[in-house]
């Protein structure tokens, strides 16, 4: 089998990014239309996701609230230890997009005590 090319590696990244890119944006289309305001910080992350300059285990570490370096590092680490040293993830776009939905309905529904979980 033959080495895939520079370009060709370039094309399939850019068609990554775009798939992801159009995953995140339909999530965020089903939040918003729910009424839910999603917070600077939170958009910030969702979007650097979806331009692909930081990776789903990235995010998802956003979404899981680490509190100290500690427990942020000791998530990483049974991410991939378990597989040799490869950090590569397992985590499909469409979970790292699923859970992101989640944090953020969960997150308003917090803040909001007026809001109804079945809305």
């Amino acid at each position: 089998m033959q080495a895939a090319s520079s370009n060709q590696l370039a094309r399939m990244s850019s068609t990554f990014r775009h798939m992801r890119g159009r995953q995140v944006a339909h999530m965020l289309n089903g939040v918003t239309a729910e009424g839910i305001r999603i917070d600077h910080c939170d958009m910030t992350m969702i979007n650097a996701y979806a331009r692909g300059e930081v990776s789903g285990r990235d995010l998802l570490a956003h979404v899981c609230q680490f509190t100290t370096l500690t427990s942020y590092q000791e998530w990483l680490k049974t991410g991939f230890d378990r597989h040799g040293s490869s950090r590569k993830t397992s985590v499909s776009v469409e979970q790292n997009v699923a859970e992101v939905a989640a944090y953020i309905r969960r997150k308003y529904l917090k803040n909001d005590p007026t809001a109804k979980s079945g809305s």
